[in-house]
């Protein structure tokens, strides 16, 4: 068990190259636009705009990414990260300001001959001056610009 977790670990990424962007919706919590940076093979920035309801929010994270192609078939990877959020909601018809910090562990796939990824994902949030939402999931689509060479 130990050495398949290392193997995966030290397996680079299918799909994702160094300087590549992908852009695309997410549905979950927050609701809205996904955009994804891979700094690296293996590292990448991604930035959420979410409009739900009454409140927007910005949540910007920094990813880790690996292979899962040894175990399933090729394009397929998993992801941890953290980062952090803020945003506005209406409540009682006041505007109040939140902030706090997000981790996120998801699954996500590239297709071989197209260029869309589809992720899954768990992103529980602590807020600082708002209730927290440990329970937040959400699907994303993104369309993969690839660099060119």
């Amino acid at each position: 068990m130990i050495c398949s977790l290392c193997t995966l670990f030290a397996c680079s990424t299918y799909g994702q190259e160094a300087k590549q962007w992908q852009v695309g919706a997410r549905l979950g919590w927050p609701t809205g636009a996904t955009a994804r940076y891979f700094i690296s093979d293996k590292s990448a920035v991604e930035a959420i705009g979410g409009l739900q309801s009454e409140q927007i929010s910005l949540t910007a994270l920094y990813q880790l990414h690996n292979d899962l192609t040894t175990l399933l078939s090729e394009g397929w990877g998993w992801y941890i990260g953290a980062g952090g959020h803020l945003g506005t909601r209406r409540i009682e018809g006041n505007t109040k300001f939140f902030s706090g910090i997000d981790a996120i562990a998801g699954i996500n796939y590239s297709f071989q001959n197209f260029p869309m990824n589809l992720s899954i994902d768990w992103k529980p949030a602590v807020n600082i001056n708002a209730p927290s939402t440990l329970a937040d999931f959400g699907i994303s689509a993104r369309y993969i610009f690839r660099k060119n060479h």
